[in-house]
């Protein structure tokens, strides 16, 4: 096979991939492995509730009214984000739809934006993108209007707009927005938040060729989330395993084997059995195409016998391990 040709197959392999999830990972703005943000607690002033005459009275009763409604609507809020972490999808659609009522009759905007924000990410994992763009622009305006340009949560709402534009194909809007969201998190020293946006980032531009300019941004969300979180944490596992996807999916096999080792040891010392997976499963992948095939049978093996483990002999993506490995021998 010649080269040119070889690495137009890899080259769709990545577009596949990206697509299926398998490669680096595209966050949506906020993380949904364990909760979808970080919220602080909404507090009510306790001045503003202290009866004295007619209009403190009001004011209490107003301010109590406000209170309830931002306690149901938090309460629904986070029932709805459990059901979507829990892959609950179809509850999580409705327990959103009704936080947000709940927050349109309070004419609380910035609740409003928050839950048109969130629900997002329900339709970006059901590929739902044209209702995604039009919540978040929904949510952007607001957000712009009561916070500024230049607030975090605009930026996060940003990042959303920017991450449903790549998906839809739409590259230099996805990357115009990406930066916007950069700068102002660079700005605003959200280093965490800024990791999420440079891996984004760094997606786009590995599908688009650009190969260094994805290199130079995944090394950044790596060092970031090493200050963050430490060296042995799945962030960083999966930073060193962006970095070793895209290498290899362009060619750059013995340098995409050393990310692939880090990464599989980091995954290992958290006990991340799909992490390791899909390491062993990529040296295996660049292990062949260097001719050490010994050592990608090694490696096919360790994949087949710990999918094996995790999701039985009938998965299809045990069948792939096999596939790999019979083609090898």
């Amino acid at each position: 096979m010649s080269a040119s040709k070889n690495t137009s197959i890899r080259l769709q392999i990545f577009s596949l991939v990206l697509s299926a999830g398998l490669f680096a990972t595209t966050h949506s703005e906020v993380a949904a492995q364990n909760s979808l943000r970080s919220r602080d607690e909404k507090k009510i002033d306790k001045a503003s509730t202290v009866t004295s005459g007619g209009g403190k009275a009001e004011a209490s009763g107003e301010a109590s009214a406000k209170a309830a409604d931002t306690s149901s609507w938090s309460a629904k809020e986070n029932d709805a984000e459990a059901s979507f972490v829990g892959g609950s999808y179809t509850e999580a659609e409705r327990q959103w739809k009704e936080a947000l009522s709940i927050a349109e009759k309070a004419s609380n905007k910035l609740n409003v934006a928050e839950t048109l924000n969130q629900m997002t990410h329900l339709y970006i994992r059901q590929k739902r993108l044209d209702e995604a763009r039009s919540s978040l622009q929904s949510a952007l305006a607001i957000r712009q209007k009561e916070l500024g340009s230049n607030s975090e949560k605009t930026a996060e709402t940003l990042g959303n707009l920017a991450l449903v534009e790549h998906k839809s194909g739409h590259d230099l809007e996805a990357e115009k927005l990406y930066k916007e969201v950069i700068d102002i998190k660079r700005k605003a020293g959200s280093q965490i938040s800024l990791a999420i946006t440079l891996t984004n980032l760094g997606n786009l531009y590995g599908e688009m060729l650009r190969i260094e300019d994805a290199k130079l941004l995944y090394s950044e969300a790596l060092a970031i989330d090493e200050k963050a979180y430490g060296k042995d944490h799945k962030e960083v596992a999966q930073d060193l395993f962006n970095l070793g996807a895209l290498l290899y999916h362009h060619n750059y096999n013995k340098e995409a084997i050393e990310f692939f080792e880090k990464s599989l040891i980091v995954f290992a010392k958290i006990n991340d059995i799909q992490g390791r997976i899909k390491c062993l499963h990529y040296l295996g992948l660049c292990h062949a195409e260097e001719k050490s095939h010994d050592k990608a049978i090694d490696y096919y093996k360790q994949a087949l016998v710990l999918h094996s483990q995790l999701k039985g002999d009938k998965h299809p993506d045990t069948f792939v391990h096999q596939l790999n490995l019979a083609r090898s021998l």
